[in-house]
């Protein structure tokens, strides 16, 4: 059910994705129906990832940095080792820091966001940079 549920929120990611690209839905009501189904998916993978165990743990990454890799329900996630939404290929240079993006990946896969995506300025928020 779980893998379902992500299937078809990223179907719906692409097909919006791929209409704004095109600057405008063929036809308003599809777009109120897809934003609406997408509404009902997140709320359905919210409920199922609330009751889900949500783990991290802090990884190495190149150059003596850091990333972190979340699983659920013992099933990896994610794994990142370099700072998501930002220019580079380099990991975080703490823990800490590493630790405070996976809370928030984790906050985001809680409330439903699969996959779960930081934009720059709530990394920025984070890093510094």
């Amino acid at each position: 059910m779980k893998t379902l549920i992500i299937l078809l929120v990223i179907v719906l990611n692409t097909y919006i994705l791929q209409a704004q690209s095109r600057h405008s839905f063929p036809h308003h009501e599809n777009r109120d129906s897809t934003l609406q189904a997408i509404a009902k998916i997140k709320a359905a993978t919210s409920q199922e990832m609330q009751k889900a165990n949500i783990q991290y743990f802090i990884i190495k990454a190149a150059e003596n940095t850091y990333g972190y890799a979340i699983y659920t329900d013992g099933n990896i996630a994610v794994q990142q080792t370099t700072i998501p939404s930002l220019p580079g290929n380099i990991g975080f240079k703490d823990i800490p820091t590493s630790e405070k993006i996976a809370t928030l990946v984790i906050k985001k896969i809680r409330e439903g966001e699969m996959p779960p995506t930081l934009n720059a300025d709530e990394v920025r928020a984070v890093v510094g940079k």
